[in-house]
């Protein structure tokens, strides 16, 4: 064997070892990238459970809320800013929820449930109030989607009740 033979042979094992560690290299980056994205996605879902906790355990809250989501006119300033800025919290949610899903990043139950709750609540009278006059505080493309959702939602219903009846 000649040292040419020797160290075209070295060579070879050589590239072989940069493949295998950018091989490794490639795999470590997608796991890291795959744990933050599940990391992202447990947030979110935390941050809409405690969304709802709020509405769930506030019995005031809870009312703002409907009476917000039905439109009722004789809302106070008070009760009008803390409603807009509960709805504007909940939007922010979404659009990182939705965000997440065109970057390919998300899980499809966890988008599914978000399009569906929204689908729900874009059908609300206060809902399509605040939007047409906040909708500039989001992006283009998540405006987009909530007028398609307006476009398709049934009627907002809270709790099965008829919003006409809510006092």
């Amino acid at each position: 064997m000649n040292w040419e033979m020797l160290g075209a042979m070295g060579e070879f094992f050589g590239a072989l070892g940069v493949i295998a560690t950018l091989g490794y290299l490639a795999r470590q980056v997608h796991e890291s990238t795959k744990a933050s994205l599940q990391a992202e996605q447990q947030h979110i879902w935390e941050q809409n459970t405690q969304f709802l906790s709020q509405l769930a355990t506030d019995r005031e809250l809870s009312r703002l809320w409907v009476r917000g989501m039905v439109g009722d006119p004789d809302l106070s300033i008070d009760e009008q800013v803390q409603f807009r800025v509960l709805l504007l919290q909940n939007m922010l949610l979404w659009e990182r929820i939705y965000q997440m899903e065109l970057a390919g990043g998300l899980e499809p139950w966890l988008f599914q449930t978000s399009r569906r709750s929204r689908r729900e609540l874009t059908g609300a009278r206060g809902f399509q109030l605040w939007f047409a006059d906040r909708k500039h505080l989001l992006s283009e493309e998540f405006g987009a989607a909530l007028e398609e959702d307006m476009a398709n939602s049934p009627r907002y219903r809270p709790a099965g009740l008829d919003p006409d009846q809510i006092q």
